[in-house]
């Protein structure tokens, strides 16, 4: 009962409609998006080239969310030549080209139950083999890593907007309380912050036909 109320205390600005959880007494899960969901997420268009049960929940929750509001910054730029003038004390400019750069995504993510360590437990992972090429056998070894989704904000701030991601970085605090988690159900334990800030740095890329 404690777990579901301080769930939504932390929740009390989310747009309306977006869900961080559902209470199932003392369990959480995060719920799957409706069309007014702005939450941010990062999803990827064919998860079977994952095998790994891992992997299913991001999948049925459409990739990794934010549970709560993150911070993202975006930036643009133009790129100009300079042309000095002679006798003048103003430079002349051409235009070069446009620079979109670096998005960068920071939020903290919280851990209440086995099954939330285990949903972190599945999103670090992702991002970390986001970050990695395919290797081992089969068609895909050798290949540069994935290129994802980003969305958030409704659809006319990201709209699916395909990325890579560049960098993924988590603190593991040493002031929270760690939980003990087996999202493969093998034994093997895993202990998982109650609290813990996921950043990760994507760049937009759109092919030439885009």
């Amino acid at each position: 009962m404690v777990n579901n109320v301080l769930s939504l205390k932390r929740a009390a600005n989310l747009p309306e409609g977006a869900e961080v959880f559902v209470p199932q007494g003392e369990a959480m899960q995060l719920t799957v998006a409706n069309l007014d969901d702005w939450r941010v997420r990062i999803d990827m268009e064919n998860w079977g080239i994952f095998n790994s049960l891992l992997f299913q929940q991001l999948k049925d929750t459409g990739g990794v969310v934010w549970p709560y509001l993150p911070s993202v910054t975006v930036s643009t730029k133009a790129e100009y030549n300079t042309i000095p003038i002679t006798h003048s004390n103003y430079s002349q400019y051409s235009y070069k080209n446009s620079v979109v750069d670096d998005i960068t995504i920071s939020g903290e993510f919280s851990c209440e139950t086995a099954s939330d360590g285990d949903y972190w437990i599945a999103a670090t992972t992702f991002f970390k083999t986001a970050t990695k090429m395919f290797f081992g056998e089969g068609n895909l070894a050798g290949n540069p890593p994935i290129i994802c989704n980003l969305t958030g904000y409704g659809s006319h701030v990201f709209d699916k907007v395909p990325v890579i991601i560049k960098s993924f970085s988590v603190d593991l605090k040493d002031d929270v309380n760690y939980i003990k988690c087996d999202p493969f159900q093998n034994g093997k334990y895993t202990w998982v912050p109650v609290l813990s800030t996921i950043t990760v740095q994507v760049a937009p890329v759109y092919s030439r036909q885009g």
